[in-house]
């Protein structure tokens, strides 16, 4: 009996054994495979590797092949995930068709990813289209609008306008409603400041399925805005740094916060940039459209006036862009020969009257740096061939202005369109409003800002836009909701543009 009784309990705690190791078993891909800033013969790929032994040295495999059975793989290599890089993996393949999907996936021990599926720009096409996105909060709801991108078909890639991650510590009071429906906090529950606090919440943000079900479908092309960072963020700091519970931030610190989240954005988001290149970059989709993305927040801004007085003082020398950067941009649109060129900015251009003051200066947006802003729609005049088309992420709300030259927003010529999509899950203006009060502001809006073609101010949303020869198509596409999974979505708003030729 003694030998039957040692037995059993032998073949329990081995029994246990496996069981914790079971529990303890990490999936190696647990945040996905991605693809990012593709080119018309080359993609960057990305994954995570998750480790035991977090100073390991991860041995890895990748491979790409032109169907997701990988029968046919075209490239594959072994390369490493290291701890110094927060065990993130990046590749550039190179040496790709133009316009061709691929699959890819990535290996480690005996584990394989999920199998990530890609495409290069086209280089001869009729038709690109786009999805447009921005400002994805975590503790704001559920990320269905990336969900329903992920399901559509036919697009190109996806452009992430910033605000991939937002920066506070959560439980904003606007929020615990929406906490007490969803369950999703911040993680980690404060002000992110250090390397570890950055990586922590974009790790939270890759842990989602709705996102990692759109990266794994398609590319993405990606800017950044404050919350990468700090809200309201320039490039020498934020207000909120000095004397708040975060310490007394001097230019060190600031600087030393700066450079931990762009490390954690370099290794985490799919983008193919050295980490002292700027950010700011080009795309060309065969000659239908040159996409060009703008860093409106980090490298080149001065700081923000505090009030209209202070903008008076300092608007000759103030600069949202900086030289070098207008310079490039004019240039990028100059000497490209695509019939449509459409800018991915982060803040408003469209001046706008707003609320019981009339505030027309919004000192963080556009019209807070009037010399860029003067430059950069003289530059628009005077290129009406070029079919300039802005699209802006940052206000949350949905938008569709018409920019006008000069500063008359009543009578001035018509010089760009600027579509601004609503937010995929950070607070809108209008939704903790009552009716009243929304139509109200609606009315107010309507009155005050004639340029304005179409507004929304409750609805999450995105944008798909169609570029052909013949036209630009502009879609704006709602979820019914964000505080559960479950969700329809509707077309709201559509709106073309037919493209103006150079004239002999």
């Amino acid at each position: 009996m003694k030998n039957i009784f040692y037995f059993i309990l032998i073949i329990l705690t081995l029994s246990s054994c496996d069981e914790n190791y079971k529990k303890e078993k990490i999936d190696p891909f647990q945040y996905g495979v991605a693809s990012g800033d593709p080119k018309m013969d080359g993609v960057l790929l990305w994954t995570h590797v998750s480790v035991q032994d977090s100073t390991e040295i991860a041995e890895v495999k990748w491979e790409i092949a032109r169907d997701s059975l990988f029968h046919d793989i075209i490239q594959s290599a072994n390369t490493k995930a290291l701890l110094e890089n927060d065990h993130c993996v990046k590749i550039w393949v190179d040496n790709l068709l133009p316009d061709t999907k691929y699959f890819y996936r990535f290996k480690y021990k005996n584990e394989t990813s999920i199998v990530g599926r890609t495409q290069t720009l086209p280089k001869k096409t009729d038709t690109v289209r786009l999805a447009i996105v921005n400002c994805s909060k975590y503790e704001g709801g559920f990320f269905n609008v990336y969900d329903a991108i992920s399901k559509m078909e036919g697009l190109n890639a996806v452009v992430h306008l910033g605000d991939y991650i937002y920066e506070d510590g959560g439980g904003q009071k606007p929020y615990l409603p929406i906490i007490k429906k969803t369950g999703r906090k911040h993680e980690p529950s404060h002000n992110l400041v250090s390397l570890n606090d950055y990586r922590l919440r974009y790790k939270q943000h890759r842990k989602d399925s709705m996102l990692q079900n759109l990266h794994q479908k398609y590319p993405m092309i990606n800017i950044w805005d404050d919350h990468e960072f700090a809200n309201n963020s320039w490039k020498g700091g934020v207000d909120g740094h000095i004397g708040d519970k975060e310490g007394n931030w001097n230019n060190d610190k600031w600087n030393q916060r700066v450079e931990n989240a762009t490390k954690a954005y370099d290794e985490w988001i799919p983008i193919n940039k050295n980490p002292n290149e700027p950010i700011y970059r080009s795309f060309q989709f065969a000659d239908i459209l040159n996409l060009n993305m703008l860093d409106t927040r980090i490298c080149c801004r001065t700081k923000q006036a505090s009030s209209n007085k202070e903008l008076d003082a300092i608007a000759a020398y103030s600069s949202l862009l900086g030289d070098k950067q207008l310079n490039w941009l004019e240039s990028s649109i100059t000497n490209t020969n695509t019939i449509w060129n459409l800018i991915g900015n982060q803040v408003l251009v469209a001046r706008r009257y707003l609320g019981e003051n009339n505030k027309y200066i919004e000192l963080d947006q556009w019209t807070g740096y009037p010399k860029d802003r003067a430059r950069f729609l003289d530059f628009l005049a005077k290129n009406p061939e070029k079919n300039i088309i802005i699209t802006t992420g940052n206000v949350h709300d949905a938008f569709h202005y018409k920019l006008l030259d000069g500063n008359d927003e009543k009578s001035g010529k018509l010089i760009a369109h600027e579509f601004a999509p609503g937010s995929v899950s950070s607070g809108n203006t209008g939704v903790k409003k009552t009716t009243e009060d929304r139509k109200k502001d609606s009315l107010d809006l309507v009155h005050k800002n004639p340029h304005l073609k179409w507004f929304d101010l409750i609805k999450h949303s995105f944008i798909i836009m169609e570029f052909t020869k013949n036209k630009a198509q502009i879609d704006f596409y709602q979820v019914s909701t964000i505080y559960k999974t479950k969700y329809t979505l509707k077309k709201a708003y559509s709106f073309s543009i037919k493209p103006k030729h150079k004239t002999k």
